[in-house]
């Protein structure tokens, strides 16, 4: 009886190691020193959607939050565990989700006083996740109450407001309306131009600086990290007709602009330009002939180990690097088309090789611009306290090949990208952090894997 419990035990043990092991080399890592300033002005509900990839990134990084601004803090005997995790909803500089007009920005949380009166900027890194903003339709929609049909808003039910999205009910940003609150503002870049005056870092994701952002705040951003908008955004569209995938303004817009053509039924690549202008790049039997793809340049694979050429599915910024500023692109995305369209891009004057990650460096501040929305994922990312979860995750068949889904990108390049830079940034402002430990190997094996 006890010999049968003993092998039933090591079998268990066996079974579950990789599980525990794994566990433990996530517990013996150290926690990063970083100081980083997350902001996030589009969170019209509180799905955190335009965050939370990245939150969950932070806490499985073992960043340590804002809220401990020392290192000895993370160690102390008194702080739970809940006190040295990033959530969601604190996590963030942005609008409060349903209340639209209980609103906090950069400039606010981050005075620029404090900072022209200190020597040092009070945050390592400033993470801009994405300023498109809230609108009035994302609080905006209609029920039926004896017999009527009356209007429910942030301002009369909020808590109504947040039933009916919880039971699906209410679409974001599926067309156009009034803008409540969004953009970069004149004292947010100022903000960010002491900030990285003063040797502080800087990570624009996707459209940081893009509409509603005004032309003149947008090209002060630009000049802090040497890339230019082209006015031009994409996105696959795996059906140009879903109501509940595609923009509701795509029909009425292409309809206008090509009176004479009817509206694409294939899978299709939008092109928009900000003064209205779209474009669809039409697929043929082979969908991948226009999805656009990820590549890290030669130079810098051993920097961001890449499992292997994910396509993307999402919204895009299509950006230009500027010549005068010295900056380094290290990955870029590559537009593709069918034959009969090879030459659309060329029609449009667009680069069919676009800068997807760049970073600048002056003095001690590195500037970082990342072009696709690679942080806005929908779907749960599982638990976090866990070694080697994107090596792991890039080999499943779910998050490689032609999935629509934004999983194969977090876990093949967003996360490991994120990581190296997390890890550099704290080793170079905090010269006694240690290297990342028993992650060489794992980053060494991916790099071959799907070769």
């Amino acid at each position: 009886m006890i010999t049968t419990i003993r092998r039933l035990i090591t079998l268990i043990l066996l079974i579950t190691a990789p599980l525990w092991i794994s566990s433990l080399l996530w517990q013996i890592k150290p926690t990063l020193p970083l100081k980083l300033s997350l902001v996030d002005y589009t969170v019209p509900y509180d799905n955190y959607a335009e965050h939370s990839a990245s939150v969950w990134a932070f806490n499985h990084l073992k960043l340590k939050p804002p809220h401990l601004n020392k290192i000895k803090d993370v160690l102390n005997s008194s702080t739970t565990r809940q006190d040295k995790i990033w959530h969601n909803q604190t996590a963030y500089v942005g609008p409060e989700p349903f209340k639209p007009y209980i609103q906090k920005r950069l400039s606010q949380t981050y005075p620029l006083s404090s900072i022209q009166r200190s020597k040092t900027t009070p945050f390592d890194l400033v993470y801009v996740a994405d300023t498109y903003g809230v609108y009035r339709d994302d609080f905006v929609t209609k029920v039926e109450q004896d017999g009527q049909m009356i209007e429910i808003s942030s301002s009369t039910d909020p808590k109504l407001l947040k039933t009916l999205f919880d039971q699906g009910k209410i679409d974001s940003h599926m067309d156009f309306s009034r803008l409540i609150f969004g953009g970069l503002s004149t004292e947010d870049i100022e903000v960010l131009e002491l900030h990285t005056d003063k040797g502080g870092d800087v990570f624009f994701e996707f459209n940081a600086f893009c509409d509603p952002t005004s032309p003149i705040v947008r090209q002060k951003a630009e000049e802090i990290v040497g890339v230019h908008w082209t006015g031009w955004s994409g996105r696959f569209l795996p059906d140009p007709y879903d109501p509940n995938d595609a923009p509701h303004w795509l029909k009425r817009l292409y309809q206008k602009q090509f009176p004479n053509k009817e509206l694409p039924k294939v899978p299709s690549l939008l092109l928009v330009h900000r003064d209205g202008r779209i474009f669809l790049v039409e697929s043929d039997e082979d969908v991948s002939s226009i999805l656009p793809t990820l590549h890290v340049r030669e130079k810098y694979r051993k920097r961001f180990p890449m499992a292997n050429t994910p396509y993307y599915y999402f919204w895009f910024a299509i950006m230009t690097p500027d010549k005068v500023s010295n900056v380094q692109v290290l990955a870029d995305i590559h537009l593709h088309a069918p034959k009969g369209q090879k030459n659309i891009y060329e029609l449009l004057n667009l680069p069919t090789r676009i800068p997807l990650l760049t970073e600048r460096v002056v003095g001690r501040s590195h500037r970082y611009h990342f072009a696709i929305d690679g942080s806005d994922i929908r779907e749960n990312l599982g638990s976090y306290p866990y070694a080697g979860l994107a090596f792991l995750n890039s080999l499943s068949p779910r998050n490689r090949g032609e999935s629509v889904s934004q999983r194969q990108v977090f876990w093949q390049f967003y996360l490991p990208m994120l990581k190296t830079i997390l890890w550099e940034r704290s080793q170079d402002r905090y010269p006694n952090f240690p290297p990342p430990l028993g992650s060489d190997l794992i980053d060494f094996i991916s790099h071959f894997v799907g070769k």
